[in-house]
């Protein structure tokens, strides 16, 4: 791994033997937890990963639910919520006339893991922009 010092405001450019360019900026601003942010412009289909960010998403995780709302009428909603309550109003406020027929609770297990969904990766991009629940996953 290279290493470069940064200073705050400072852009970085990477240029890829295939002449694809990665920026990365340092910002002057801090996240909630006191942290640097450090932003990057990458390639179409490029995933930046970055450890510790599994570490938040696996405890924002635990502190919610994630539903499954049926409606024939505006089909399937993923919504993440504190509770099925909070949940059915998240729906209701999109869809003020329609009923849902069912909501079911969706759960980590072994058999189908969270990271199984086709959904996944949007919940994750949702925790890392610090979307706040009662929320949609939308695909």
């Amino acid at each position: 791994m290279k290493m470069k010092p940064m200073s705050f405001g400072e852009q970085a450019e990477i240029i890829l033997p295939s002449g694809e360019q990665i920026i990365i900026w340092l910002s002057h601003h801090r996240s909630n937890r006191d942290e640097p942010i450090v932003g990057f412009e990458t390639p179409q289909g490029t995933m930046v990963r970055r450890q510790r960010l599994e570490v938040y998403l696996q405890q924002f995780l635990q502190q919610v639910q994630i539903y499954q709302v049926r409606c024939q009428h505006h089909g399937d909603a993923i919504i993440v919520a504190v509770s099925q309550r909070a949940a059915l109003r998240c729906y209701r406020k999109r869809y003020p006339s329609a009923e849902p027929e069912a909501i079911e609770h969706i759960q980590d297990s072994p058999a189908q893991p969270l990271t199984s969904y086709p959904w996944y990766r949007q919940l994750q991009k949702l925790h890392y922009w610090q979307e706040q629940p009662p929320f949609f996953i939308e695909e």
